[in-house]
C-alpha cells in the first residue's frame, strides 16, 4: 500500500489544508468579535451542546466496542477501540480539572 502512496503529496495536501482552516477559523473569529457574537449565550449553547456531543460520542465509542468484541473478538479493532476510548475519558477528566480550576 505505500508503494502507490506519495507521502510528498499527502503531506503537502495536509498542511495546506490546515493552513487554510487556520486562516478562515482566525477571520471567522476577528469578524465575530467585531459583531459581538460571542456573548454569554453563545458560550452557553456550546458547552450545552459540547456535553450532548460528548454523551453521544461515548455511547457511539461503547456500542462500536462492543460489536467489536462480538465480531471479531480480541482483535486489532478492539484494542485500537479500547485506546480511543481511554483517551476519550482520559480527556475528560483533564477537561474537568481544567474547568474546575478556572471556577
Amino acid at each position: 500500500m505505500s508503494e502507490s502512496f506519495d507521502y510528498l503529496s499527502g503531506l503537502s495536501g495536509f498542511l495546506v489544508g490546515f493552513f487554510t482552516i487556520a486562516i478562515v477559523f482566525y477571520f471567522v473569529k476577528k469578524n465575530g468579535k467585531k459583531k459581538r457574537l460571542f456573548d454569554e449565550r453563545y458560550h452557553q449553547i456550546h458547552n450545552k451542546a459540547r456535553s450532548i456531543a460528548w454523551g453521544i460520542s461515548t455511547l457511539c465509542i461503547a456500542g462500536a466496542w462492543i460489536t467489536a468484541m462480538i465480531i471479531e473478538g480480541a482483535g486489532f479493532s478492539f484494542f485500537l477501540l479500547t485506546f480511543v476510548y481511554v483517551a476519550h475519558m482520559i480527556a475528560y477528566v483533564i477537561g474537568g480539572i481544567i474547568a474546575e480550576k478556572k471556577f
